[in-house]
């Protein structure tokens, strides 16, 4: 190429422009050159992903505090049948990051992930995605997070949210 980076910062950007352009062994030549941080470890971590090394996927995404760094590794966590590791993953999506995307993401995961344990151990009560809902939808709210954002995840109307806010605080022990 014409341009060079000269700069831990410019072999950043370099980096993440080669992988969005999912040249991923460019974007990693210039990556290990830049100033390791959460989006360099990030990077990094999506493309071993990609390579399917998922042991130096884990390292570098490890060493990532994006969300989407915890959720990738959930995921990884996933795919190779360490499930107890995947479910703590999502829980600490949903105390690191309430009300992101990736804690709402990462809840629905743990739910499928729940039932299917349930079904391997044979248990008669199913755990279902309505359960980790409310528990979501609970954690958000004695987390401060505003009613209308958790009536919006949940993705009900105002006139129906109206009953579930009860239900909601009853659930966390303010009304009866």
């Amino acid at each position: 190429s014409i341009f060079k980076p000269r700069t831990r910062y410019e072999n950043k950007l370099f980096g993440k422009v080669a992988y969005l352009h999912r040249d991923y062994d460019l974007a990693q030549q210039y990556l290990k050159r830049a100033m390791m941080d959460s989006d360099v470890s990030y990077f990094l971590g999506k493309i071993y992903y990609s390579k399917q090394q998922y042991g130096n996927a884990l390292h570098y995404l490890t060493k990532s505090l994006r969300a989407d760094a915890y959720y990738e590794r959930a995921i990884i966590y996933e795919e190779r049948g360490e499930y107890s590791r995947a479910i703590s993953v999502y829980d600490t999506i949903l105390l690191k990051y309430p009300g992101s995307k990736y804690a709402h993401q990462g809840l629905k995961r743990k739910a499928f992930l729940l039932e299917d344990i349930g079904e391997e151990a044979g248990l008669s009560k199913h755990l279902s995605f309505d359960m980790c809902r409310w528990t979501c939808a609970l954690h958000d709210y004695q987390n401060g997070i505003e009613p209308d954002a958790i009536r919006q995840k949940l993705g009900v109307s105002k006139i129906q949210w109206r009953e579930l806010l009860i239900k909601l605080k009853q659930l966390n022990g303010e009304t009866k």
